[in-house]
């Protein structure tokens, strides 16, 4: 008989810790229990999660807020372009900035 996996496990009869019984196939450890696959399981759930959370109402709102604040840096770097272009133009994009940071800003709730 080949040797058994080196995992203890608890719960076992009366809530004693056994041995696992399945056979060792790598490093005295069975497939379930190697740490090599434990890790892989993990990084498998923990992306599973990640995913879940970047869809739900928190991850959209993160997301938002991160174009928010894109928008927002693009935008100062607009008015600073329009510091150096004539009055009546920089006025129109001042004003046109003010209108788009307004705009998104109410689009998550802010304003």
């Amino acid at each position: 008989m080949a040797d058994r996996c080196k995992k203890v496990i608890p719960g076992g009869v009366g809530l004693h810790a056994r041995q696992c019984t399945r056979s060792a196939v790598r490093d005295g450890y069975c497939k379930q229990h190697h740490p090599n696959a434990i890790k892989a399981r993990r990084e498998a759930s923990d992306a599973r999660y990640r995913e879940q959370l970047a869809r739900g109402p928190w991850g959209q709102l993160e997301a938002a807020n991160c174009r928010i604040e894109a928008l927002t840096k693009a935008l100062h770097q607009m008015c600073k372009i329009a510091d150096f272009m004539p009055d009546d133009v920089a006025e129109l994009l001042h004003a046109e900035a003010r209108t788009a940071l307004a705009s998104a800003a109410g689009a998550v709730g802010m304003g």
